[in-house]
């Protein structure tokens, strides 16, 4: 799992770095236009040379930031290639992701947390457990409600922590019983069936913890999401006013009605809001790839693996 995150992970940023050099590209054709524009109006005897030499500074860094994304994206592509056990030769031949940053994604409007059931550690633990039950009646056990993730979000926010809302007596009546995770109780199980063992104690200990973390993640990464989704709207708005202010003082320009210092610092301004949106993007998606690998990956027709003998399921 932590593989195919590092390979997702890197993905993402190999799209990233291509969207910035389609930017960077642009910029440097758009400064191109801006200094032939400022060699015709010196030709018409309504321009300046320091117009000229205005236009033209920006060029070299422009070609400077092309040549630093064209690096980190051979960088990227032999990050993708190691990943994947080749040699640097196979990077060189992938091509340009056909993920967008500007993918839309879409959340299911409910996470149910049995969904927990196939992360790795968690079917790690709870097998743990069962090697150490050692004939304990585990069917005594609780188990945790099969609550949703997301509308649930708030109130593990704002009420008495983690694993009050998880153990809580609260939770019978918010949201009803349910068959999914159970989570063990040593100490109950010890007084009702007058067995247990350390070795178990610490399986259902480390259990626990693992739910705990394992829904702390969770939630983290819907946090994220909810705030890439607003970042993401912000950061169009700020485009669009930039391009905007833009495109007033290149005309205002073109009609000699303002400074070409004005123009350069609009274009400034545009580029680096451009750059904001693509980091913005590619942190949303990111957040995406997370709370996938939080849930434990994509589901599948086995919702969780609660015995080694649940194997059989994948096969």
């Amino acid at each position: 799992l932590e593989l195919q995150e590092n390979v997702v992970r890197a993905y993402i940023q190999l799209s990233l770095e291509y969207a910035r050099l389609d930017i960077a590209e642009a910029a440097l054709a758009q400064q191109q236009q801006i200094l032939d524009l400022a060699q015709r109006r010196l030709k018409g005897g309504i321009g300046t040379h320091f117009e000229i030499s205005q236009a033209e500074t920006p060029l070299p860094e422009a070609h400077r930031q092309i040549d630093a994304l064209q690096e980190a994206i051979a960088l990227s592509r032999n990050q993708l290639a190691a990943l994947a056990g080749k040699g640097p030769g196979e990077g060189a031949a992938l091509q340009r992701p056909t993920l967008s940053l500007h993918t839309e994604l879409k959340m299911p409007s409910a996470l149910p947390a049995e969904l927990l059931g196939r992360r790795p550690d968690v079917v790690a633990a709870r097998w743990q457990v069962a090697a150490q039950a050692r004939g304990i009646d585990v069917a005594h056990a609780g188990f945790y409600p099969n609550v949703d993730l997301v509308g649930s979000l708030s109130y593990m926010a704002t009420g008495g922590g983690m694993l009050e809302f998880l153990t809580g007596s609260k939770l019978g009546y918010k949201v009803g019983p349910a068959i999914s995770l159970p989570i063990f109780d040593g100490g109950r199980l010890r007084a009702e069936l007058g067995q247990a063992s350390a070795a178990y104690d610490q399986a259902v200990a480390h259990y626990n913890q693992t739910l705990v973390m394992a829904l702390k993640s969770i939630s983290d990464q819907l946090i994220r999401r909810a705030s890439m989704d607003k970042q993401q709207a912000f950061a169009a708005e700020s485009v669009a006013s930039a391009q905007k202010t833009y495109d007033i003082a290149l005309i205002a320009w073109q009609r000699g009605l303002t400074d070409y210092l004005n123009v350069l610092n609009a274009r400034t301004q545009l580029f680096r809001q451009q750059q904001i949106q693509q980091q913005v993007e590619a942190a949303r998606l990111n957040a995406y790839a997370g709370l996938l690998v939080a849930l434990g990956g994509e589901s599948g027709s086995c919702h969780s693996l609660r015995t080694p003998a649940d194997l059989e399921c994948a096969k």
